[in-house]
């Protein structure tokens, strides 16, 4: 079995704010969606983003992982300042190039 791609679902309380963040600031584009879900993409990137389920119980947002982005942008803050994002955004380690593989 060769694994293809991981595409993560993140769980949002406001979908429309979410998506509009991904797509304007970041570059994604987004292939597919409805009132409760999005699929999201750029370059070889892929990520999904969904309200919250009812049936699961959710009462406030919550994410257990980590998400890395590996880029050749090695100015992450010019990138991110051009776009009008303040830094430093909320983030357990500043931007930085990094030798994770």
């Amino acid at each position: 079995m060769d694994l293809q791609a991981l595409t993560p679902m993140l769980r949002t309380w406001d979908l429309p704010a979410t998506r509009a963040f991904y797509t304007g600031v970041l570059g994604f584009t987004c292939d597919s969606q409805s009132p409760t879900w999005a699929s999201l993409k750029r370059n070889r990137v892929a990520l999904m983003i969904t309200t919250p389920n009812n049936h699961e119980g959710d009462r406030a947002p919550a994410f257990t992982g980590s998400l890395y982005f590996r880029t050749d942008q090695v100015d992450a803050n010019r990138y991110l300042n051009a776009r009008s994002v303040k830094m430093p955004l909320p983030a357990s380690y500043p931007c930085r190039t990094s030798g994770y593989h």
